[in-house]
């Protein structure tokens, strides 16, 4: 899936400046991947880069997910494209928490950057992120230091 990114579309809302499109994608762990785009409206897409909202798991992804929403909806209606995913076994995505793997946490911001990628076309991911999140996006770059520069 990495350079095939694909997203079982269920739901977009047009929301002006941009569109959000929720949807889920497959991991290697064979569990769905519960995604959200934010993109700009095509006539505000200005960015070469998107921006990867790895997201922070338990009850600190409960306290922050309205911060998420709101970060990625800002950035879109910026005109930058970002995403933000549940971990696998958190949220609306499948699993169970006792799969979750440092090593599938970062596969699985690779798999939401991919996705990003190729729905908004840009040429580089900014991976961004808050407690466990933080960790995996930064480990998400080091291992590919090519999307940083």
């Amino acid at each position: 899936m990495h350079g095939n990114a694909s997203i079982a579309e269920f739901a977009q809302l047009n929301l002006g400046n941009f569109v959000e499109r929720s949807g889920f994608v497959e991991t290697n762990q064979r569990s769905l991947l519960m995604t959200h785009l934010s993109l700009p409206a095509a006539t505000r897409s200005v960015a070469t880069w998107g921006v990867c909202l790895c997201p922070p798991l338990s009850v600190e992804k409960q306290c922050s997910a309205r911060s998420y929403v709101q970060l990625a909806r800002s950035l879109a209606a910026s005109g930058i494209p970002c995403i933000r995913y549940d971990p696998t076994g958190c949220g609306d995505s499948t699993g169970v928490t006792s799969d979750i793997r440092l090593s599938g946490l970062v596969d699985e911001a690779l798999r939401a950057g991919a996705l990003l990628r190729h729905t908004s076309r840009v040429t580089g991911i900014a991976y961004v992120g808050l407690l466990i999140g933080a960790t995996v996006a930064r480990l998400r770059s080091e291992e590919h230091t090519s999307e940083l520069q």
